[in-house]
C-alpha cells in the first residue's frame, strides 16, 4: 500500500461531482508525496448535453491534461453516453504520467502491453 491519501476536498468534491453533479471534471494531484488533492474542478455538464459534446469536451480536458510535462495526475471526468437502453452517465477515472518523467519505480511497459 503506497500511504497516499486524498484530501478532505478530494473526497467532498467527488461526491459532489456524482451525487449533485456539481463538477464536469476533477483534475487530481500528489502533494508532498502523501496526499491526493485537487488541482482543477470543472463547471458541470448539462443533463441534456449530447454524446458528441461531451466527447469534444473530454478531448478538450484531455488535450490539457497530457500536454504539459507534469508530475502524475488523475481525472474524474463525467461521460455522458446514448446506449440502447437510453441515457447513462458515467464517472470515469483515469491516472495519466509523462512516460518522459516516470520514476525508475515505475515500470516502463505501455498499459495495452501490461494488460494484454
Amino acid at each position: 500500500m503506497s500511504g497516499i491519501t486524498p484530501t478532505e476536498e478530494c473526497v467532498t468534491s467527488y461526491n459532489e461531482m456524482q451525487i449533485k453533479k456539481k463538477y464536469g471534471y476533477l483534475i487530481m494531484k500528489i502533494k508532498d508525496e502523501k496526499k491526493v488533492a485537487i488541482e482543477e474542478k470543472g463547471d458541470p455538464f448539462p443533463t441534456d448535453q449530447p454524446q458528441s459534446k461531451n466527447k469534444e469536451e473530454f478531448d478538450k480536458v484531455k488535450a490539457k491534461f497530457l500536454a504539459e510535462e507534469r508530475e502524475p495526475r488523475f481525472l474524474l471526468f463525467d461521460f455522458k453516453l446514448d446506449t440502447k437502453d437510453g441515457r447513462r452517465e458515467k464517472i470515469v477515472f483515469i491516472n495519466c504520467q509523462n512516460t518522459e518523467n516516470r520514476p525508475p519505480s515505475c515500470p516502463t511497459t505501455e498499459f495495452k502491453e501490461e494488460w494484454l
